[in-house]
């Protein structure tokens, strides 16, 4: 193991470009900044000049000095390098290298030259003040209600994401109106193609979304705007040249209000693969069906939305069979869960059990990733501006099942979730908990402050399991005490007795692998996730009885942010990004396990 691990992570350190272009590039600036977990993954801070002020504890003040309606609504050409555009720089901490500086082309003009490479983890980016700089504890913001967008031109390889820091994002201690914690840093932006051949790039504040990860609803209002952010996704080669940023004029001022819907497929990457209705023939063989139906959105017409299904070779048509689904993590799909995470195990037991499984997908949006065909995020967040529901999706799911006559309407549902998938496991059961028989929690984010399930009864459901690691890199710092006391609600609302939630019955859980015994390489990340050890509590409201209402808990003291499994990741781009996982236990085992004692079979 490790020797795995060792070599794995040393063949991302080969040949560097910036390592090969470094001697002859002027260095303007390599800033690595230490990610903060602002909201569930890790996410960058990006503490530099003008982007964000260390210790700025007041509110933004407006600035004057700024006419947004003057002659010219260049941000910059780079012809004038006297002018000094005020540009920052920041990275995830990893053994990358960032730079940038201005360069003259053989045309005569004048471009910013940008080399990103050599991240692991969430990437890097640079961006540009907008406001002014007041104080050394006191940025202002931008007042761009005059215009309706930025203009600018790029070329290059890689790929780059444009953003824009707006006061509600920005944390109140550097000067915004963001608690920590509360989708802070989580800017609207959009992916931008680059290629080879010079292109003009358009974008518009109404058409900007967030990624999602803090607060997906978040629109941009123009007359609060901080910094705009030119980002480079970790595990890539990105060189860019940038020219001509400016501002676009518009007779309509939006004052951030959105001029029309953020529908999921304008969201999505322009190269990412969604083709809802594909199944590989591995996946095929191995008795998986794909299966889709039409969702409508708000304002954007029918979403097409899939996803997977496995009948036990024992099934017979309108079963009353209970029905697991299983929801993947951010960014992930349907088949990566079933693949990476669970490694089909869910099937194995559906053989041996009888039950149906589903694997759902959520829909794709900025969330999606061009290397994962039909990726996307779980709403779990729902508002007036978000066009996907989520918790439709899952009743629809349902209704398919019944439709196409694989379930006979009386089936226990038994909810799963990793991740992000978790996070709407727990939404979807505190909205609704009488339609599910059991929700299973893994790594679960539901924002800094969840909502605590309600007193009402929720019929039918007996089984609640959370799963997670006091020190888990991929959520905040501290997120296990959240989630501890998530449980201890649940319990309560399931009848426990106040005793039992104070003193749950505790059970160690076998250790029978060292996760990375013997690393010594430089990643802390792998470190901290060695050799993990778990606890199970059990909260029941009857003890003894197999029947009665039961909360559990398997916590382990310091795991990656993966589903607990024997077989271990070893794609270092996984390691670097979320350490290492438990190996001691199948949580698929240990999910059906707990919901197994209350299916009726």
């Amino acid at each position: 193991m490790p020797g795995t691990l060792e070599s794995s992570v040393a063949r991302r350190r080969g040949a560097s470009l910036v390592t090969a272009l470094a001697t002859s590039f002027c260095v303007a600036a390599c800033t690595q900044a230490s990610p903060r977990a602002a909201s569930g993954a890790r996410q960058p801070s990006p503490r530099s000049a003008g982007a964000a002020l260390p210790g700025a504890a007041n509110p933004i003040q407006a600035c004057p000095d700024i006419r947004t309606n003057s002659a010219s609504a260049s941000l910059t050409d780079f012809e004038r390098p006297e002018a000094a555009t005020p540009w920052f720089s920041y990275a995830d901490g990893t053994a990358g290298g960032l730079f940038h500086r201005e360069v003259t082309l053989e045309a005569g003009e004048r471009v910013l030259h940008i080399i990103s490479e050599g991240f692991h983890d969430w990437g890097s980016g640079i961006g540009v003040r907008l406001g002014t700089l007041t104080t050394a504890r006191r940025s202002c913001a931008f007042d761009a209600s005059g215009y309706s967008g930025i203009r600018f031109r790029a070329r290059g390889s890689g790929s780059l994401r444009v953003a824009i820091a707006t006061k509600a994002l920005t944390p109140t201690e550097e000067g915004g109106g963001c608690a920590l914690g509360r989708g802070c840093y989580d800017w609207p932006g959009a992916d931008v193609p680059v290629s080879s051949a010079w292109a003009t790039h358009e974008l518009h504040f109404c058409e900007l979304s967030p990624v999602g990860w803090g607060n997906a609803s978040a629109t941009i209002d123009p007359r609060a705007l901080y910094a705009l952010h030119f980002r480079f996704a970790e595990g890539q080669a990105h060189e860019v040249w940038l020219d001509d940023l400016e501002w676009i004029r518009s007779d309509t001022v939006n004052h951030g209000e959105p001029c029309g819907p953020v529908c999921p497929l304008t969201a999505a990457p322009r190269d990412a693969t969604l083709a809802p209705a594909q199944i590989s023939a591995e996946h095929a063989a191995a008795g998986l069906t794909v299966h889709t139906f039409d969702q409508a959105t708000k304002r954007c017409g029918p979403l097409t939305r899939r996803y997977l299904s496995y009948l036990p070779r024992s099934f017979r048509a309108k079963s009353s069979a209970p029905v697991v689904i299983a929801l993947h993590g951010h960014g992930a799909s349907a088949e990566a869960f079933r693949d990476f995470q669970t490694h089909a195990r869910f099937e194995a037991l559906s053989e041996r059990d009888g039950f149906i499984v589903v694997y759902a997908n959520a829909a794709p949006g900025a969330a999606t990733s061009p290397r994962l065909p039909n990726s996307g995020a779980w709403r779990q967040d729902p508002s007036s501006l978000e066009e996907v529901d989520d918790l439709g999706y899952l009743e629809a799911v349902r209704s398919d099942l019944q439709k196409r006559e694989v379930i006979d309407g009386t089936n226990q549902v038994f909810l799963v979730g990793q991740s992000n998938g978790g996070g709407m496991v727990l939404e979807a059961a505190r909205s609704n908990p009488g339609r599910f028989a059991g929700f299973a929690a893994l790594m679960p984010y539901a924002g800094r402050s969840p909502a605590p399930p309600t007193p009402a009864s929720p019929v039918g459901l007996t089984r609640v399991l959370f799963v997670y690691s006091e020190a888990d890199p991929g959520l905040p710092a501290g997120y296990s005490g959240t989630l501890r006391a998530l449980a201890e609600a649940w319990a309560r609302v399931l009848g426990v007795p106040e005793a039992v939630v104070a003193a749950p019955i505790r059970t160690p859980l076998p250790d029978p692998v060292d996760e990375g015994a013997g690393y010594t390489g430089p990643l802390a990340i792998l470190r901290a996730t060695r050799q993990s050890r778990g606890e199970r509590l059990d909260f029941a409201a009857e003890r003894g009885s197999l029947q009665a209402p039961a909360v559990r808990l398997i916590v382990f003291d310091h795991a990656g942010h993966f589903w607990p499994n024997p077989l271990q990741d070893t794609a270092a781009f996984a390691l670097e990004k979320w350490g290492l996982r438990n190996q001691d236990i199948d949580a698929t085992d240990a999910v059906w396990d707990f919901f197994r004692e209350v299916a009726k079979l």
